[in-house]
C-alpha cells in the first residue's frame, strides 16, 4: 500500500531551507501537507520545531529528502508483483496526482483510489475513509 509515496517525483523542502527555521516557516511547510489546515492537530507544529532543534535531525531530514529526489524508481516498478493499493489525495502538493498515475501505470494490476479534498497525508485527513479502503483491499486478497 502506497500513499503519497516518493520514488518518482518529490517536491523537496531543501531549497530555501533556513538554517534556523522559525515557527511560522515550519507551520507553512506543515500546512502544505494538508488540503485543510484544520487537520493540523494541536502540538503538531511544536513537534516539528522540537525535532528540527537538533542539528543531527536537520541533516537526516535533508539527506532523506535529497535521496527521495535523486532516486527515480520508475524503471523498477514493473518488478512489483504484489497486489498494490495506491491511496492518493487529489490535492497532494508534495507528491502530485500525476505521480499516482505513474505508479498505477507502472505497477501491473495496482488499484488507485483518489480522495477528494485531501492532500499528501490521506491517512491523517481522511482516517475513516482511509481505513475503510485499506480494510476492503486487504479483505479482498487471497488467503
Amino acid at each position: 500500500m502506497l500513499a503519497g509515496a516518493s520514488g518518482l517525483l518529490e517536491r523537496g523542502y531543501e531549497q530555501g531551507l533556513p538554517t534556523s527555521p522559525g515557527r511560522d516557516w515550519i507551520y507553512s511547510r506543515v500546512a502544505q501537507v494538508f488540503y485543510d489546515e484544520r487537520t493540523i492537530r494541536p502540538g503538531m507544529v511544536d513537534e516539528v520545531v522540537d525535532f528540527l532543534d537538533s542539528r543531527k535531525n536537520k541533516f537526516r531530514l535533508l539527506k532523506v529528502a535529497k535521496a527521495a529526489k535523486r532516486t527515480h524508481m520508475g524503471p523498477l516498478l514493473h518488478r512489483v508483483t504484489a497486489p498494490t493499493l495506491l491511496i492518493w489525495g487529489r490535492q497532494d502538493e508534495v507528491t502530485p496526482l500525476e505521480v499516482a498515475h505513474e505508479f498505477n501505470e507502472g505497477i501491473e494490476g495496482s488499484e488507485l483510489v483518489l480522495f477528494d479534498e485531501c492532500g499528501h497525508a490521506p491517512m491523517m485527513e481522511k482516517p475513516e475513509k482511509f481505513t475503510e479502503v485499506l480494510h476492503d483491499f486487504l479483505a479482498g486478497l487471497p488467503q
